[in-house]
């Protein structure tokens, strides 16, 4: 099982005597996107998400799984971001190619029904020729093996993630392709 840092405890005086839990939460630094320890008596509950790193960013989020897109709305949008999430890759093409909507970054699931996270970067790279520059893409996939990883990059993807997410690497790379050191709007890109 990975471990995705933090602990938790519980002690007990014994039978009757009631417990307590103590749950220790890794922390995002700001800077650099990298988790350290978070010790919740030192930081208040509010402090336990990074000071919104991804501000200004607009992120197409697509996963089968409503669940799973939930959460990673959730997870960006505590982060700062603004996230339009599809069900489909079918769904992600058609906001894409209707031109309406600007995106820094593509964050996508990899086995879908239908239309899979690679026939939708095939799609974007080729059919609707938006580069890599334009608008960095995230694999978040089950699909762990090396050879998954190499056909993600291979086919589009800059970066590849294995779910369940660690959010620390995902908000590391959504920062390191977005240039989060700039501007936080350099990247904006209109798609046509």
């Amino acid at each position: 099982m990975e471990s995705y840092g933090g602990s938790i405890g519980v002690a007990s005086e014994g039978r009757g005597q009631g417990a307590t839990f103590t749950v220790r939460l890794p922390r995002l630094r700001p800077d650099t996107g990298e988790l350290h320890d978070f010790d919740a008596h030192r930081f208040p509950a509010n402090r336990a998400v990074a000071d919104k790193p991804l501000s200004g960013l607009t992120i197409l989020a697509v996963d089968d799984e409503a669940d799973s897109r939930e959460y990673l709305e959730r997870l960006l949008a505590e982060q700062g971001a603004e996230i339009v999430s599809v069900g489909s890759a079918q769904e992600a093409i058609d906001v894409l190619s209707d031109g309406s909507a600007r995106f820094n970054l593509l964050v996508s699931d990899i086995g879908m029904p239908g239309s899979t996270g690679y026939d939708l970067i095939d799609t974007v790279r080729r059919r609707l020729k938006v580069t890599e520059s334009e608008l960095p893409a995230v694999a978040l996939t089950a699909f762990t093996r090396p050879q998954d990883k190499a056909q993600a990059l291979d086919r589009g993807y800059q970066k590849h993630l294995a779910k369940p997410v660690q959010v620390g690497k995902l908000i590391g790379a959504i920062r390191q392709l977005t240039g989060r050191g700039a501007a936080a709007d350099a990247r904006h890109v209109r798609h046509h």
